[in-house]
């Protein structure tokens, strides 16, 4: 049942049943803890995953690899990095997931000389890498800029452990590129590609390409996406943007007429805060939560605070929509 509402999203059903067992008198096993805390992980419910990890302690669960694996997961992903850590030097023994894990959150949150240096643990630990681990190590790569790092690691995965490389690799590859700056480079990766590029590869290029507005690139790469998926109204908003990064509002006018003569609607985004036990949802640009006037006065404060702070919000995409609608209009 507990896995059931999981897999739904349902926190509360979960948690309840989670306490019923508890009532009943019933000891919730390592299989139980390890179901419940990726809903942790998914909505950042720090204190409920601080629960969980008291009874684990409590329980004798802390010896379980796959509970430890689950807990750094847990810490990670709700940015607790030090806690994750923490509970990994803890740890009697360790498996591919526990490094995979833990190398994917440190790249993840650009401290790329960190998953390096738990890459060079676990080949001490005689833990030989997987196809996983490379892709966090890549990732890694890709965040913190190290190029030529990154790409020794992927020869190595090959030359040294046997491992090919799948799409994921490959996107990898194309990021780590595409994010210093060297979009010709990672064009030409692409090209050498033994196999088709899918959507994720070429689409981390163009996103590249509005950051250093290579229109060229762009418009031929967005071709490519468009025959590949039509139907997707993302990329069609985001050519149409790096059209009005650089002032060309003719091509923009002419790509928005293309997302509304193909019918294509684009996804409001979609944002979630947790107070007490009550979730929160948002959409972008929506008016109509009961207290949405308290919440932009709470905003304002922020945003007058992190200015004094010395932050300097990044306006052009807002600047972007702004004029795409006063051109269009």
């Amino acid at each position: 049942m507990i896995a059931g509402y999981v897999l739904d999203g349902d926190v509360h059903s979960a948690f309840q049943t989670l306490r019923r067992i508890h009532r009943s008198g019933l000891r919730p096993n390592y299989v139980t803890v390890v179901t419940v805390l990726p809903l942790c992980n998914r909505f950042a419910m720090l204190n409920h995953g601080k629960e969980l990890h008291g009874y684990v302690t409590r329980g004798g669960l802390s010896s379980v690899v796959s509970v430890n694996n689950s807990l750094i997961d847990m810490y990670c992903k709700c940015g607790c990095l030090e806690h994750g850590k923490k509970v990994y030097t803890q740890m009697i023994n360790r498996d591919i997931v526990t490094y995979n894990t833990i190398i994917a959150a440190l790249g993840m949150h650009g401290h790329g000389n960190q998953a390096v240096m738990f890459f060079d643990h676990m080949k001490k630990e005689r833990i030989n890498p997987d196809r996983v681990t490379f892709i966090a190590l890549l990732s890694a790569c890709s965040h913190a800029g190290f190029i030529d790092r990154g790409f020794s690691y992927y020869n190595s995965m090959t030359e040294d452990y046997g491992i090919l490389p799948d799409m994921e690799h490959y996107s990898c590859m194309v990021d780590l590129y595409a994010r210093s700056g060297y979009l010709d480079d990672a064009w030409e990766f692409i090209k050498s590609m033994p196999v088709d590029p899918d959507i994720d590869v070429l689409g981390s290029l163009l996103s590249a390409c509005r950051i250093y507005k290579r229109i060229d690139l762009a418009e031929f790469i967005s071709m490519r996406i468009f025959e590949k998926k039509p139907e997707d109204p993302g990329y069609y908003v985001l050519l149409s943007n790096i059209y009005a990064a650089v002032g060309r509002w003719a091509d923009v006018k002419k790509v928005r007429a293309m997302i509304k003569d193909k019918g294509l609607m684009k996804k409001p985004g979609n944002s979630w805060v947790q107070v007490g036990q009550c979730i929160h949802s948002f959409l972008a640009k929506d008016k109509t939560y009961t207290e949405h006037g308290m919440l932009q006065d709470i905003l304002r404060i922020l945003s007058l605070e992190m200015r004094e702070e010395g932050y300097i919000p990044d306006l052009i995409s807002l600047a972007e929509d702004d004029n795409i609608h006063e051109h269009i209009n």
